[in-house]
């Protein structure tokens, strides 16, 4: 490995750490507000749930699938329950045209893409979080809403969003394919609406977990670790190294290049509807 790629494998590093840590006071903020908001007294007079997505397809996030459920097993129950749903997409008009013919659009906000600055906002005013995709790689925001202490509802995906979520400790996963998966969904969310205590011991749960699990030092230092490996294989085999990284970055070159393409010829959709600049995916203020 060069000095030359090693150095930048450093600043890259220092990047990622301070990003990380960055994150980790955020999320520190966000915990202290949404345990305060939870142990106020008037939260008990509605409770609100709340999804945070970028919805690009309504078939791959099955966002209609939530508001279904919404408006058949939560609100008949819980007549005072709102949902919010943080995120935008083409999609946009057809779901709230949706949440409109099942006659829940005054129980359902749709306030677009937020930047990541002000989701501890969204979240501390939630009760918990729902999520019904089954493509997800990862999920990376069930990881912010358990770190900001909230149960979890979720399809059990058997991918990234089941790896994060433990069922019956800090939140429910679903078999997204029994008969009554929508209504078992349903029953779940009203249990933890309807039991106070219940939903304070998984926001406990939820906030040990995610510290466990994502801790942002422990984060850095699986990337270390990744790294250190990299290295050591590259000195074992430099030659078959150095070909097989060409080969890779070559691959990848031309995959990138055929993405960029495809993008070139589909028209732009606008992911923000509320008048205002697309959200950033940064900790700026500005």
């Amino acid at each position: 490995m060069s000095s030359r790629f090693e150095d930048r494998l450093k600043r890259d590093i220092d990047q990622i750490r301070s990003t990380v840590s960055k994150m980790g006071v955020w999320a520190e903020g966000a915990l202290r507000a949404s345990l305060l908001a939870l142990t106020e007294s008037d939260r008990q007079l509605a409770y609100s749930i709340i999804l945070r997505d970028r919805y690009i397809d309504e078939l791959e996030k099955e966002v209609d699938r939530l508001l279904r459920i919404f408006a058949r097993y939560i609100y008949p129950r819980v007549p005072d329950v709102t949902l919010t749903l943080v995120g935008d997409g083409p999609e946009h008009e057809a779901l709230q045209a949706l949440a409109k013919e099942l006659g829940v659009d005054h129980r359902t906000y749709f306030v677009g893409e937020q930047s990541l600055h002000e989701m501890p906002d969204w979240y501390r005013n939630a009760d918990l979080f729902v999520y019904t995709s089954l493509s997800e790689t990862y999920g990376q925001v069930v990881s912010e809403a358990l770190w900001c202490g909230l149960p979890v509802v979720a399809m059990q995906d058997g991918m990234g969003v089941a790896g994060q979520v433990s069922d019956g400790d800090d939140g429910f996963l679903i078999d997204p394919k029994a008969n009554d998966a929508d209504e078992d969904f349903g029953r779940r969310v009203r249990l933890l609406l309807e039991k106070p205590a219940l939903r304070a011991q998984m926001c406990a749960n939820a906030v040990r977990n995610a510290k466990l699990r994502s801790d942002p030092e422990a984060c850095v230092q699986r990337y270390l670790e990744v790294f250190e490996v990299a290295k050591d294989r590259a000195r074992q085999n430099p030659a078959r190294s150095s070909t097989r990284s060409y080969g890779i970055l070559a691959s990848w070159t031309a995959l990138h290049a055929a993405y960029g393409a495809l993008g070139a010829l589909r028209k732009p959709s606008g992911m923000n509807r509320n008048e205002a600049p697309a959200g950033s995916w940064t900790l700026a203020t500005a």
